[in-house]
């Protein structure tokens, strides 16, 4: 085996995080569709094929090291939301826990001098936290629209979108 027991533990927990989180999303995203909100529906689909990619890779990654996976049972997912901004709270919060996760994965690649686990590590990390950024971000619209406001949220994701095209 390329890595250690403590390290394959470590993104072995991080898999069930990143495919929990995607079955979270989808929830969400499947919660915002009913709403007749396509655009928060579609970033949530959106956030959970990124999230199980993320989680993908990591399985790569440790077979490629010739460890061993296992994934612990995963939470049900909550499929209803009292408020758009309910939803999009837990998905930030989900995202900086992540963004956690990975930061003590880095720190445990430093500590046992793992450069190749610490170089596909960081390069999750950054892609966690531009996650985080981004909900964040959305978060703080979706505080100032208000519930009456979400049509406006849906137009300021569908330009967003555009631009990005």
């Amino acid at each position: 085996m390329l890595i250690s027991d403590t390290t394959t533990g470590a993104i072995n927990q991080q898999i069930g995080n990143d495919l929990g989180d995607s079955l979270q999303y989808v929830a969400t995203s499947a919660h915002f569709a009913l709403e007749a909100m396509p655009e928060l529906a579609g970033l949530f689909r959106t956030l959970s094929e990124a999230r199980r990619e993320s989680g993908m890779r990591s399985v790569q990654h440790l077979t490629e090291a010739g460890a061993r996976l296992e994934i612990a049972s995963l939470p049900m997912p909550q499929n209803e939301f009292k408020s758009a901004e309910e939803a999009v709270q837990l998905a930030l919060d989900a995202e900086i826990k992540n963004r956690d996760g990975l930061t003590e994965l880095v720190e445990l690649s430093i500590k046992e001098s793992d450069h190749v686990t610490h170089r596909f590590v960081v390069a999750l990390l950054s892609e966690a936290f531009s996650r985080a950024s981004h909900l964040s971000g959305l978060l703080k619209v979706v505080q100032r629209a208000g519930e009456a406001g979400l049509p406006h949220v849906e137009t300021h994701l569908s330009a967003q979108s555009r631009k990005q095209l």
